[in-house]
């Protein structure tokens, strides 16, 4: 165990059990102990960098206690900041105080100095802070540049179209029932049949949800029978709002008819 995590057990920061469970997770997730620690919620990433100043004797400052300065942060190019996630919080006389994820980069320490002609000055700050107070000031990141020189054109996707459709607006549910998806929801999700095929092999569903091609669902009509069934594709429509193509494995005409009826 090396001197740092021992110390986080002996100053009680977390408790043994907390602090094997984290070793596993770090392990398994091939991150650092303390990335660990923070996803299994046993500290925060703030108290994480308390530690760590408590250590080196480095202060921790929170960057909102201060009004940054519009000229000192001229002093770089947002994406340099970004890049080595620190921000200026001000100069008194030759002196620049910088919150700094790492303010040990003594590499980058010296090429601010040698840059500025000033002497630095490291403090700790979390990261989140860093980027959220460069976000306040520069706005945030951009990454719709690209987007912007793609010409887009509208495809229209049609649905499974076996035979002629029967256009309806009907309630109906919809859950996963397939190993390779997962939801945060395990719950039948509400949606909307629109449309059902004569011969009853197939359906189009509105439905707030991506789902993608090929994966096996269950349809529950308002009767509370269920259908299983399969995605054919999934087409957006309008903001949080998709438009399914389903198949049914096999023709189960009584269901589909009943449901049919309840549109007259």
């Amino acid at each position: 165990m090396l001197r740092k995590e021992k110390k986080l057990l002996e100053e009680n920061w977390i408790n043994d059990s907390q602090f094997l469970k984290a070793k596993e997770e770090a392990q398994k997730l091939k991150k650092s102990l303390y990335a660990a620690i923070i996803k299994l919620g046993y500290l925060t990433e703030e108290d994480i960098f308390a530690f760590f100043s408590q250590e080196t004797k480095i202060p921790l400052v929170n960057i909102f206690d201060y009004k940054l300065n519009p000229e000192i942060l001229k002093l770089f190019p947002e994406e340099f900041y970004r890049e080595n996630l620190f921000v200026p919080l001000f100069k008194i006389e030759d002196n620049l105080y910088l919150g700094m994820m790492n303010p040990l980069n003594t590499e980058l320490i010296e090429r601010i100095e040698k840059e500025t002609n000033s002497t630095v000055i490291p403090l700790f700050s979390p990261p989140s802070a860093i980027l959220k107070a460069l976000d306040n000031f520069f706005g945030p990141k951009d990454y719709y540049a690209d987007l912007e020189r793609l010409t887009t054109s509208s495809l229209d996707i049609p649905f499974y179209r076996d035979s002629e459709r029967i256009k309806v607006n009907l309630p109906v549910e919809i859950k996963p029932v397939d190993k390779n998806i997962e939801l945060v929801i395990s719950s039948y999700i509400p949606a909307t049949c629109v449309d059902i095929s004569k011969n009853t092999e197939a359906m189009g569903v509105k439905i707030f949800l991506y789902l993608p091609p090929k994966i096996k669902i269950l349809v529950k009509f308002p009767s509370q029978e269920e259908i299983e069934a399969e995605v054919v594709h999934c087409t957006v429509k309008e903001k949080r709002s998709y438009l399914l193509g389903i198949k049914f494995f096999e023709k189960q005409r009584e269901i589909i008819e009943k449901f049919l009826k309840e549109k007259t």
